[in-house]
């Protein structure tokens, strides 16, 4: 029996519910701080560089920045958002385009449709959908690898979607970051946040990347960061998945982010001085 089994139904939703970790504010006050500084951070983005926005792909779209030409060889960082597939958006996912775009790379923001009128399986085939259109464009236009980086319920719709993606597309995608992800989410099915989702256990399996790394591409490169105050569970899940890529046979490594938690370890990325936009500059090969 996994140990998350174990638990009474609170200390199960207490282990899901990553603002009831965080030591810098209450639990409202960290989420509501957290759109406010996507949200801020991402206007200040799109003031600044040029972009391409309400780009169409599939049923969705994404906005693409860039700081002054989008040359032949530029990488693409592509950001899916958390949210606990029910809340944020394209809108506040451009936070961390400035210090990308100014290192020399593309920033996309994917958006795909949320819960309650999303279900995960769109949500899935919308970041599929939106990886390969970026492919498609990249190799075009000859741009460089494509670095995928998705932070909570984007880092499991990041994992998930790697898996149903045709083989091909990753002659172009090279790197993902995995970000304070879920990828088992069976435990979810029995808390508050299943209400607006309705999984049953057996999508909860389906839909688990635990279950599919087989399926990753060997050639991919994967760094998976949690945070320090990320919930036990949210640190077990996160070891998990990188001992299993690593045993599969990926390059991976781990990276725990020191005195942050689920929410600043990725509004960091809005700094270019902080230490995870250092990581990921360092894991895509490039430099301020």
């Amino acid at each position: 029996m996994d140990e998350w089994m174990k638990f009474s139904h609170e200390q199960l939703e207490k282990e899901y519910s990553p603002s009831r970790w965080s030591k810098r504010m209450s639990p409202d006050n960290v989420v509501t701080n957290h759109i406010k500084i996507l949200s801020e951070a991402s206007r200040e983005a799109k003031s600044s560089l040029k972009g391409m926005l309400d780009i169409e792909f599939g049923s969705e779209k994404m906005d693409l920045f860039y700081d002054q030409q989008m040359k032949p060889g530029s990488p693409i960082f592509a950001y899916i958002h958390g949210g606990y597939w029910q809340a944020l958006d394209r809108a506040s996912s451009s936070f961390g385009a400035l210090p990308i775009c100014q290192a020399g790379a593309i920033y996309a923001a994917i958006e795909y449709t949320i819960a309650p009128v999303g279900s995960i399986e769109s949500m899935v085939q919308q970041v599929a959908d939106g990886l390969s259109y970026l492919v498609d464009i990249s190799t075009k236009n000859k741009f460089g690898t494509i670095y995928v980086c998705g932070h909570s319920a984007g880092a499991h719709l990041t994992a998930m979607a790697l898996t149903c993606l045709p083989e091909s597309c990753f002659e172009k995608i090279g790197g993902v970051i995995l970000v304070s992800g879920i990828y088992d989410i069976r435990p979810i099915v029995h808390t508050y946040i299943n209400d607006p989702l309705r999984l049953s256990e057996e999508d909860a399996i389906k839909l688990s990347p635990i279950f599919e790394v087989e399926n990753v591409p060997k050639s991919l490169s994967v760094m998976v960061v949690v945070a320090e105050h990320d919930s036990p569970e949210f640190h077990r899940q996160s070891q998990e998945i990188y001992k299993l890529l690593l045993a599969g046979g990926n390059a991976s490594s781990y990276l725990e982010l020191k005195d942050a938690d689920h929410f600043d370890v990725i509004e960091s990325l809005s700094s270019s001085k902080s230490a995870f936009t250092e990581a990921v500059l360092k894991f895509m090969k490039l430099r301020i």
